[in-house]
């Protein structure tokens, strides 16, 4: 992998694309991102502002990886809208893995909550400076905490940056588990029993007949290819069948497991243009009991 924050500065850049469409065509806006990218990213960012030379590239890539960059719009609106559903219940926001994330900033009403960004030191310092771009000095409400999910106990390394476990949470994990070990997934997995009671968690994962290769499809090879290619091999997937299990097993139930079929109906007359969705990544969503 070119650095630890290609893959957050990647998806950071086509959620700012996603922007440039029409309102009737975007699944979402997201006007802070490009404020996040390094000056040849914002270079690529501006030129595709012209819309033939992005829908040009943006098909390219559909067909070098189809569904990939569909799956990540969907998943992003998906998770917005059920944190904006939960807003006013909740008093802490906690992203795990947060990349260039910019739900702290472009969401209205997380600035009355504590949020709390969690990543790698090396993306964390680049996310820094692209926010003091925005920002002369960081939001109060934003705490950026750094850690190697791999090296560091989550519990610890939260206590030690003043989060609070009695206060009701939205916890996100986008896009981080398949690139994990098992145990590392099931330590933070474990944390979630932590939580209080009426905490909603939020994350992505791969289905395990996909990273082991019991079932793949051609589209599954040419994607795993391309991580492989990229040093960040799909380490670790889960079986939607035992979801409801691991999730019981830590005081969580289930509220949806959704992906491609459920993002088409969840979002059929949101948007004008065909948008392809990769089917082999699911999102669980679950309160805390």
């Amino acid at each position: 992998m070119k650095d630890k924050s290609y893959s957050a500065l990647s998806n950071a850049a086509l959620r700012a694309a996603e922007s440039y469409y029409p309102e009737d065509e975007r699944l979402f806006y997201d006007g802070a991102a490009f404020y996040l990218m390094p000056p040849l990213w914002k270079l690529f960012l501006k030129l595709i502002k012209f819309s033939p030379l992005r829908e040009m590239i943006f098909a390219k890539r559909d067909k070098e990886l189809p569904g990939v960059i569909g799956n990540l719009l969907y998943r992003t609106r998906y998770i917005d809208d059920t944190l904006r559903e939960n807003l006013k219940e909740m008093e802490q926001l906690l992203i795990l893995g947060a990349g260039f994330d910019t739900r702290s900033i472009r969401i209205e009403g997380l600035e009355n909550l504590e949020v709390f960004e969690v990543d790698h030191p090396e993306t964390l310092s680049k996310k820094k400076k692209g926010l003091k771009k925005l920002y002369q000095d960081l939001p109060e409400y934003l705490n950026l905490v750094e850690i190697d999910f791999e090296k560091r106990d989550l519990n610890e390394v939260l206590q030690e940056n003043n989060f609070d476990k009695n206060k009701k949470t939205f916890l996100i994990w986008e896009g981080v588990t398949q690139y994990l070990e098992r145990e590392a997934v099931d330590k933070v997995i474990d944390y979630f029993a932590e939580l209080k009671s009426g905490s909603r968690v939020v994350f992505s994962y791969v289905k395990k007949e996909v990273v082991v290769g019991s079932e793949r499809s051609e589209v599954d090879e040419k994607i795993i290819s391309f991580v492989e290619e990229m040093g960040s091999p799909w380490k670790t997937g889960l079986k939607s069948s035992e979801i409801e299990e691991i999730l019981n097993s830590r005081g969580l139930e289930l509220i949806e497991d959704v992906g491609k079929d459920e993002y088409q109906k969840l979002y059929s007359d949101l948007s004008s243009r065909e948008i392809s969705i990769y089917d082999g990544e699911r999102i669980v969503y679950a309160v805390k009991d």
